[in-house]
């Protein structure tokens, strides 16, 4: 452990005592719901859930009836997401004489929003709360454009995916910019990002373990598991979906104490896609007879009787699960036979839809979710999931996983029939199984449209059947609906707009990138990379300075904030064809020249000279930087003009100069030499009698400029670095000293 990552989890575990007296001295009751709230929003419950149980009692056994629509929504949403099964009456009080929803909420956008995301934990026959989501939905949707961040933020966030729906791990990234901005944060609790960044370390170590070649975050790594694997060979059909994989299970639990879990799970889930694009897209029927009753068999012996490009597969699927057998406990052990159990079933209902494609079968809508919510694979993950756990993942557990409860069939049917509605135009280009669209088109003697909504309907119901099962769980039971519940929402992510899971450039792949760097979703693919490059190499430099020395990475930002800013006001003037004043352009361009940018960067990884003064003089422009600045500036225009005329480019001061003062080019060129002596003379003015805090900083400017001297001097040797500069590099890194 490093001395930064040491630093970081002493302070982690300061500020988790400073939230935990929260908890013991907050009395009031809005107060207490809020914290809950904020706390479990951010992702850092699972540090305090001792707390919140304790505080979620004294919240139900408190009197609210005297509370308003933010206070009730907010109680409602809480305690039922915790099993509390409390009442929708609740919301009666704030219906007008009509039975509709007082038009006197209107007002109170916080309380329509809090309204708006407890209805979604409402369950069949809770009229209400289905008015409530209607009633709220078109107020905020009409109101959200004349809101101010962050509630617009967080009002926007919520009509897309309400609370009850969204990742909780994505959420909780979009909620640290969102909470940073709310005037009445708690600053300490704020600092407990840090609890991100940690867990991102671990997830990104766990990624690495499992894959070959992966850009997670845009990160290149080189790994084991993928890699001996090689399946992309034989199966050069099949989707290779290592970081989607992984990103779906790491969407059902985030928590560092379930490791072993999201590793052994995310392997299944790869093994499962390969298995889905055999069936689905290049296996025959007879090729897929074989492989269904050589998985069926669950032996080694049973490779002889398939095709070579199965071979591999089939060989290797055996030896993963064998692999993850090994990595349990002898009391653990049993675990496996129910996975096997639930891959037998999966490749089963994998086979019976390829039957029905060759045959040209479509079945009743209910004969086909009978088998497609099958092989959704949400059975199969609802074990899988638990193959890693802990305690939790008894042989009752398993048991109950395998029995297809109500919970996971839901699931199911929200899986499946997203699925189809939004691949339906793909799938149907091509020989494929009907989907559920199909066959409710048949059964009904519908349009798409209608068939769709009717589906979308299904998925509702689904829903109010999944928050009916999370009310008044069993001890038992508590961990074991969460993940399920976590796993659907996954679904509803991927699924939501498009097939993300398929077609990963995009939804999904915006998602996973939105884990670290939010902004990058704006940008045009080419941009991407480089942007995520540039802020995953400044994170790099962070972590390589010592705790007293983090502070030195914002005066970076901000000067590479700055450099961006010049640059784009240069684009502005090439794409309007504007020629400024000499004055105005070196008011620019000097920043372009990147001295300031430098003038902070050289000191970032220097010693104890490296001050918060230091950096304030550098992000001043002192009198030596803006002397260097423009001594580079001009030089760099002097030597590259020529160059540079012959494309489209923005003016340089060569050309403002001669615009300016009517002259030519050599008479330009001798009027910008000039000023740049006399900034040779700042430079020298500036050097004379320093301080002592002075002294080091402004030698460094001087050699820079030094080295600007030398780069530009007879040519722009930085872009043409075939001449002067190569032969500068070669005498001081390459020729040795004649000894």
């Amino acid at each position: 452990m490093t001395q930064s990552e040491a630093w970081m989890r002493e302070r982690d575990e300061e500020l988790r005592e400073a939230v935990r007296r929260m908890f013991r001295d907050n009395k009031d009751v809005t107060q207490t719901m809020h914290l809950i709230d904020t706390i479990q929003l951010l992702g850092l419950d699972y540090h305090f859930e001792e707390e919140i149980t304790q505080a979620l009692k004294r919240v139900y056994d408190a009197d609210s009836a005297n509370d308003g629509l933010y206070e009730v929504s907010l109680r409602f949403r809480l305690l039922r997401e915790r099993g509390y099964s409390v009442t929708s009456d609740v919301f009666n009080k704030f219906k007008d004489e009509g039975g509709s929803f007082s038009s006197a909420l209107t007002d109170d956008v916080k309380g329509l929003l809090s309204l708006y995301n407890a209805a979604y934990l409402g369950t069949h026959g809770e009229t209400i709360l289905d008015e409530a989501i209607s009633f709220t939905r078109s107020h905020l949707t009409s109101m959200v454009h004349d809101l101010n961040p962050p509630l617009a933020t967080l009002v926007s966030l919520a009509l897309e995916t309400p609370l009850r729906r969204s990742i909780k791990r994505l959420f909780a990234r979009h909620y640290i910019s969102i909470y940073q901005e709310e005037p009445t944060r708690n600053d300490e609790i704020l600092e407990l990002k840090l609890d991100f960044h940690m867990l991102q370390s671990l997830h990104r170590q766990e990624l690495k373990d499992i894959c070959m070649r992966v850009f997670f975050v845009l990160h290149l790594y080189v790994l084991a598991w993928w890699k001996d694997l090689a399946l992309t060979k034989t199966l050069s059909f099949a989707r290779e979906r290592v970081v989607e994989a992984y990103y779906w299970i790491l969407g059902v639990y985030y928590e560092p104490q379930f490791s072993r879990a999201r590793v052994m799970a995310a392997k299944i889930v790869i093994f499962t896609t390969l298995l889905d694009d055999i069936y689905d897209d290049y296996s025959t029927l007879e090729e897929s007879q074989l492989l269904t009753d050589a998985i069926q068999r669950w032996e080694f012996e049973a490779v002889d009787q398939l095709p070579e490009y199965l071979k591999d597969f089939f060989l290797k699927l055996l030896i993963t699960v064998q692999e993850l057998e090994t990595e349990l406990a002898a009391e653990e052990k049993f675990r496996i036979f129910y996975l096997k159990e639930a891959l037998k079933s999966q490749a089963g209902a994998y086979f019976e839809e390829s039957r029905w494609r060759d045959e040209t079968y479509a079945p009743t809508l209910e004969e086909h979710l009978g088998v497609s919510t099958m092989s959704s694979a949400c059975p199969l993950f609802a074990s899988a999931i638990l193959v890693g756990m802990g305690e939790v993942a008894t042989k009752e557990a398993f048991e109950w996983a395998a029995s297809f409860p109500k919970i996971v069939e839901a699931s199911a049917v929200i899986a499946r029939i997203m699925n189809d509605i939004t691949s339906y135009e793909r799938e149907g280009k091509r020989e494929h199984v009907v989907s559920t669209v199909h066959c409710c088109m048949k059964e009904y003697g519908t349009s798409i449209d209608d068939a769709c909504k009717k589906l979308q309907e299904m998925v509702e119901d689904a829903w109010k059947d999944i928050n009916q099962e999370c009310l008044d769980p069993t001890t038992f039971l508590a961990p074991l609906l969460q993940t399920l519940l976590y796993f659907t929402r996954i679904s509803e992510n991927v699924y939501k707009y498009t097939d993300a899971y398929t077609e990963s450039h995009t939804r999904m792949r915006e998602c996973i990138s939105l884990w670290e760097f939010e902004a990058v979703g704006q940008l045009p693919e080419y941009l991407k990379d480089f942007f995520c490059k540039l802020l995953i190499t400044v994170q790099e430099l962070e972590t390589e300075l010592e705790a007293e020395e983090k502070f030195r990475i914002f005066y970076l930002k901000e000067a590479l904030k700055s450099q961006a800013g010049a640059y784009f006001e240069e684009s502005r003037w090439r794409d309007e064809k504007y020629v400024p004043t000499l004055e105005e352009h070196l008011g620019v361009s000097t920043m372009s020249s990147a001295y300031p940018l430098l003038a902070s960067a050289i000191l970032v990884g220097m010693g104890e000279v490296a001050t918060k003064e230091a950096f304030e003089w550098a992000a001043s422009f002192p009198k030596i930087v803006e002397a260097s600045a423009l001594i580079c500036r001009i030089m760099n225009d002097i030597t590259s003009y020529e160059r540079e005329g012959k494309r489209e480019h923005v003016v340089s001061t060569v050309h403002c100069c001669m615009k300016e003062y009517g002259t030519s080019i050599d008479d330009a060129c001798k009027k910008l030499q000039e000023m740049v002596e006399d900034a040779w003379k700042d430079i020298n003015q500036e050097c004379l009698d320093p301080t002592t805090f002075l002294a080091p900083l402004l030698q460094t400017p001087l050699y820079l400029t030094r080295i600007i001297e030398n780069v530009y001097k007879y040519t722009d040797a930085y872009t043409e670095s075939h001449t002067r500069m190569r032969e500068c590099i070669s005498l001081l890194l390459v020729r040795p000293v004649p000894i």
